[in-house]
């Protein structure tokens, strides 16, 4: 099977964080790690961002509030 791989513009777009707060959630090593593409270029692996998106909590509205 043939990982598909996201450049950062892709991650961001489907988690809804910037840059810094990828960054900073990779160093506390609460976010996946990048892979190296090349000298300068970095991305990440489809299937884990993924299975990061689908840990994370689903917020439900305030009881009394409209969806």
């Amino acid at each position: 099977m043939v990982a598909k791989i996201l450049r950062l513009k892709a991650v961001t777009n489907l988690t809804g964080l910037g840059r810094s707060a990828i960054y900073l959630r990779m160093a506390q090593g609460t976010f996946p790690k990048t892979v190296r593409l090349g000298p300068r270029t970095v991305g990440w692996r489809a299937d884990e961002i993924e299975a990061w998106i689908e840990s994370r909590p689903v917020a439900h509205p305030a009881q009394g509030e409209p969806a």
